[in-house]
């Protein structure tokens, strides 16, 4: 464990409260010094426009958003979105580029696709996507998202027990398990 007894080894954030102060500005501090003590940090994008501040036309003021995301880049060991976040987010940019500016300061990026499936890149650029498992009858995919995350920070966790930095090299593993565990859910 490379945490102490004061902090986790890893810390895994993903909420609405990354864009509400003052707990949003605490959140990232306390990734910070995860961070510094040599933990893994995991960020999840989850842009919800009902959460951000509004420009004076009332419309989510996005510019203040990718500020918030672009300083979770850069404590970020991994950072996950939804192509959903990213057409909200981003919609000048495609899911690669994205992806691209964020592994300048991040180790791995992850972008679920829906029924396309999903798409990681690691500080190596190495690059990997992973087909969805085509499901009859779901209908209701909510819940899916964070599951593909756990699934991802499961197989993260292992693998650093006797590999640190494995998954980098493994990210056909990452995403096999985090689809598998957006399945489970997707299944019930």
């Amino acid at each position: 464990c490379r945490g102490n007894e004061y902090f986790p080894h890893s810390f895994i954030f993903g909420s609405v409260s990354a864009v509400l102060e003052p707990a949003g500005r605490a959140w990232l501090e306390y990734a910070t010094q995860i961070k510094n003590l040599g933990g893994i940090v995991i960020y999840d994008l989850n842009a919800r426009d009902k959460a951000l501040p509004t420009l004076g036309d009332g419309k989510p003021d996005w510019r203040y958003y990718r500020e918030i995301v672009d300083a979770w880049s850069k404590v970020a060991d991994i950072i996950k979105a939804s192509d959903e976040d990213l057409e909200r987010a981003y919609p000048d940019y495609s899911i690669i580029d994205r992806m691209m500016e964020w592994i300048k300061t991040a180790k791995c990026a992850v972008v679920t696709r829906g029924k396309a499936g999903s798409v990681a890149i690691s500080i190596n650029e190495l690059l990997i996507e992973q087909e969805s498992i085509q499901l009859n009858n779901v209908t209701n995919t909510v819940g899916a998202g964070d599951n593909f995350l756990a699934g991802l920070a499961v197989h993260i966790l292992n693998t650093e027990q006797t590999n640190p930095g494995g998954y980098l090299s493994e990210l056909q593993f990452l995403l096999q398990a985090g689809t598998n565990a957006a399945n489970l859910h997707l299944l019930k």
